[in-house]
């Protein structure tokens, strides 16, 4: 048998593991399509159509969330990504900011949802480098603004009517539930068990005349 350091050692590992797990959970993406832009200084369509983008968040967001609540406030996206087609904001390369004072709100983005938890009016500026992508339905517009050379800022792609969001599109843990984790654990522990209480048998040899007739065989 195992002495008791070997189930005190093997739980603490088992809670560990299960502890892990709870690191790992099912995320979050709401998706949105912004309407056909109908203005552009200095660009075009193509490449710039439209804003298409989406944002994961670790839950879903409160259902009748009241409009101008902080987004921030409810929760942080993990991720986000937008592109007008020509430029793309992310987490990695831009923030929450209404550098050119165009937004509702300023930097705060804002939201309001629906009774299931869908996202129903919106305030987001994104700001990278000279450039700020501002999504909203106050006033109901996609905007991409551009601070540009003498022209100062511009809107370098509009639209004149504001986008729809999708989802939350759940994406499910990579990893095992603890449900299915403890069975794995619990029969580890078993086969360990087992293999530690099979002893040798050892087998008396043969003899003849006080001698061996085959060595002695060990299992």
């Amino acid at each position: 048998m195992y002495p008791p350091k070997f189930f005190i050692g093997s739980l603490v590992v088992l809670c560990a593991t299960l502890g892990t797990q709870a690191l790992y959970a099912d995320t979050f993406t709401y998706n949105y399509t912004g309407s056909p832009f109908s203005v552009w200084f200095n660009s075009s369509c193509p490449p710039q159509c439209s804003v298409t983008g989406s944002m994961t968040f670790a839950a879903p967001l409160p259902a009748n969330l009241p409009w101008a609540t902080s987004l921030l406030s409810v929760d942080a996206p993990i991720s986000y990504s937008f592109s007008d087609g020509l430029n793309t904001f992310t987490q990695l390369n831009s923030a929450f900011q209404d550098q050119f004072g165009a937004a509702f709100d300023g930097s705060t983005p804002e939201i309001a949802t629906g009774a299931g938890g869908s996202i129903t009016s919106w305030s987001i500026a994104l700001s990278m480098g000279n450039l700020e992508l501002i999504l909203a339905t106050t006033p109901a517009a996609d905007r991409t603004l551009i601070n540009c050379c003498s022209a100062g800022v511009n809107i370098q792609a509009g639209s004149s009517a504001a986008g729809t969001w999708s989802g939350p599109v759940v994406t499910p843990s990579p990893v095992p539930e603890p449900a299915t984790l403890l069975l794995l654990s619990t029969g580890v522990v078993t086969v360990l068990l087992k293999r530690r209480t099979t002893h040798h048998v050892a087998v008396r040899p043969a003899t003849c005349n006080g001698q061996k007739l085959f060595p002695t065989v060990k299992k």
